[in-house]
């Protein structure tokens, strides 16, 4: 004959055991939900910002290439065409004093708009070279954080199933209380 007085402390054991296996996995299982929400909030931030700055570098980046594009390409036949046309002039300041010298006038001008574009294209490189850091840094931040995220999704697939704890809680003290019962009524 079963001692029911043991098999009811047995199962009043178990019972304790599954009941704080179940409120440890709900106490993970919260704990690993408010990681996750915080990493996706911070990943979605980081992936908006590494968008904004993406955007940003290409808008320099263009603009980089159409300052250097005019500087090199524009430039250098302007002031071709300026030295041709200031050499016809030359041919008349020889006869006559009257007539100014276009390269004189325009030279000055067109040297200090190419040194601006110059200045502005060194600018630009300097705003791409910070654009580029903050981009690495924003990259790296959201490297990370998916990698937690990864993790952090691993952990919660693993950390145990609640409803299963509580449906072992419940059998063992639908246990206990037959055991007791039978104890106490002296089977």
């Amino acid at each position: 004959m079963p001692n029911y007085e043991e098999l009811y402390y047995n199962a009043r054991s178990q019972y304790s055991r599954a009941v704080e296996d179940r409120n440890q996995i709900n106490r993970r299982t919260q704990e690993l939900s408010g990681m996750r929400n915080s990493l996706q909030q911070a990943l979605s931030r980081d992936v908006a910002r590494l968008r904004e700055l993406q955007r940003k570098l290409a808008l320099v980046q263009d603009a980089e290439r159409k300052c250097a594009e005019i500087i090199n390409s524009h430039f250098p036949p302007v002031k071709r065409g300026i030295v041709a046309v200031s050499e016809e002039f030359q041919k008349i300041l020889a006869s006559d004093r009257g007539v100014a010298d276009i390269s004189a006038i325009y030279a000055s001008d067109l040297q200090d708009t190419q040194t601006d574009l110059g200045t502005i294209a060194s600018d630009l490189g300097r705003v791409r070279r910070m654009l580029e850091e903050q981009l690495n840094g924003v990259q790296q931040s959201v490297n990370h954080n998916s990698s937690e995220l990864e993790s952090v999704n691993a952990q919660l697939r693993n950390v145990g199933d609640s409803r299963a704890a509580q449906a072992r809680a419940n059998n063992y003290y639908a246990q206990m209380r037959e055991y007791q019962r039978r104890w106490q009524n002296g089977e």
